[in-house]
């Protein structure tokens, strides 16, 4: 096999691959063996029939459109690995010549990684904020732990912020009652501000079965940003008691005797909480430090399919309905182009984030085998229900090297598991160099890539259809 790369840009390269009929015994042996066992030859049974007559029945066309397409995804592979080639997406296939006994040649267009310079780390300083104080997030903690056992207890009196109030809401627009804008029984706390615009001033000041109209845009439905007469009838007003903070709401609101060991532990919790998020603010800023000193190129079809990837999983919320989105964004002071731009900075952060991380990780890999099967399975088991979390208690014990499992976790899972991990090294290094990925894990994923669907993603002159590509870094 022989095969050459045409680097078409920076993120794009094109593969030439010529394979000659010496090599491809195997295929034709398997492409005899699978059309025969497809087709029904007189004298002689399924799957019996010899090379030749098989090739008489059903034509050399059909035989060689087997062979090509049971061939391509190893050489594929193989070319990729000999030209360093490094895949980020489902490669554009085309056969360009069969010389029929000599060889094949087939051509393979995808976007890959580009060539990134990693910057020198050594000496920078990396400054955060403090942490938060402490005290206030343990205050806070206890609050809200007062609050979840709080009861609820009617007034008559006016409703102030603050106040549960239960509420009929309906709507008119230009004297005609709106049937699908007709609320009742609603429950809501005054103060929260999450309906329509305008309800929170109507209602402060409202007694139990009292009414008020007043005037507000709707944000969705066919009369979306249209100005409505709002009316609301409140039907009840209750007020928070909230339990007295003693031995005995410790002993019922958690597993302590007194309220002293209750506290102590929210202060430690707290502690834990200002931690975690300090860790959080010093990955983020040792990786814009990154990212601003490292100048690259991004492949402009992998931004496309993220940011659109982001689109649909918002419109999905609303059904597919843009209307309703853009109705929403409207009311917000924003518009669709501005959501879809935005989407596109997402997207262009994340990738550039995903490919730095990456190449960081290549610095530094462990290729030990050990390694390697513990990372496809952590690869494999992401996929599925599992938590991060749970994959760590699960595996970590297996694996030598935390800094290690926190690179990859942070580029192939979630940055929860990162900030799990990193509080964990951080007082051993703050050198990026010194985290590790696998690089057969792209490996892996270019494999996956080819054995989907028995490569029915291979496009060829022999008329096999393609299946659409799907953005790397969300499926893995």
């Amino acid at each position: 096999m022989k095969s050459t790369v045409e680097k078409l840009s920076p993120t794009r390269v094109k593969l030439v691959i010529e394979v000659p009929f010496d090599e491809l015994k195997e295929e034709f042996d398997k492409a005899y063996k699978t059309i025969a066992e497809q087709v029904n030859i007189p004298g002689f049974r399924k799957g019996h029939a010899p090379a030749k007559l098989i090739e008489n029945h059903v034509g050399r066309g059909a035989v060689l459109e087997q062979v090509i397409n049971d061939m391509m995804p190893s050489r594929y592979e193989k070319a990729c690995t000999e030209n360093d080639v490094q895949p980020l997406s489902t490669p554009d296939v085309d056969v360009t010549k069969i010389d029929d006994p000599n060889l094949i040649e087939f051509t393979a267009e995808m976007d890959c990684r580009p060539e990134i310079k990693i910057p020198d780390f050594k000496g920078k300083e990396i400054s955060v904020e403090p942490r938060r104080a402490t005290d206030e997030i343990a205050e806070q903690g206890l609050k809200d732990l007062q609050e979840r056992f709080a009861t609820l207890k009617g007034v008559d009196r006016p409703a102030k912020e603050g106040d549960f109030v239960s509420l009929d809401l309906s709507a008119k627009v230009n004297g005609e009652e709106l049937k699908e804008a007709e609320t009742k029984g609603l429950s809501h706390r005054i103060g929260q501000g999450d309906l329509i615009e305008g309800l929170e001033d109507a209602l402060v000041g409202m007694k139990a079965g009292e009414s008020k109209t007043f005037t507000s845009k709707l944000v969705a439905g066919d009369h979306a940003n249209e100005e409505a007469d709002i009316t609301v009838v409140l039907q009840k007003v209750q007020e928070q008691e909230l339990p007295e903070l003693d031995d005995d709401f410790a002993q019922m609101a958690s597993e302590f005797d007194t309220l002293d060991e209750l506290k102590e532990d929210l202060a430690k919790r707290a502690n834990d909480a200002a931690k975690s998020e300090q860790a959080a603010n010093l990955r983020d800023a040792v990786l814009s430090a990154l990212i601003e000193e490292a100048n690259f190129d991004i492949p402009k079809g992998i931004v496309e399919e993220q940011a659109q990837g982001q689109i649909q999983q918002v419109l999905s919320q609303f059904g597919g309905d843009e209307n309703i989105l853009k109705s929403i964004l409207e009311s917000q002071g924003s518009d669709l182009d501005s959501f879809y731009d935005e989407a596109k900075k997402s997207a262009e952060e994340a990738t550039r984030t995903w490919l730095l991380l990456d190449a960081l990780a290549e610095n530094s890999v462990s290729r030990s085998p050990r390694m390697i099967s513990l990372r496809l399975l952590l690869h494999r088991l992401a996929r599925t229900t599992w938590s991060p979390s749970s994959l760590f208690r699960l595996y970590s014990s297996k694996v030598s090297s935390l800094a290690s499992l926190a690179m990859y976790a942070v580029i192939r899972l979630s940055s929860q598991l990162f900030v799990m991990l990193l509080r964990r090294i951080l007082r051993a290094t703050l050198s990026m160099t010194s985290w590790s990925s696998s690089r057969n894990s792209r490996i892996c994923r270019r494999k996956n890539l080819l054995t989907q669907s028995k490569y029915s993603h291979f496009k060829a002159n022999t008329g096999v259809a393609r299946k659409p590509a799907a953005p790397v870094f969300v499926t893995l």
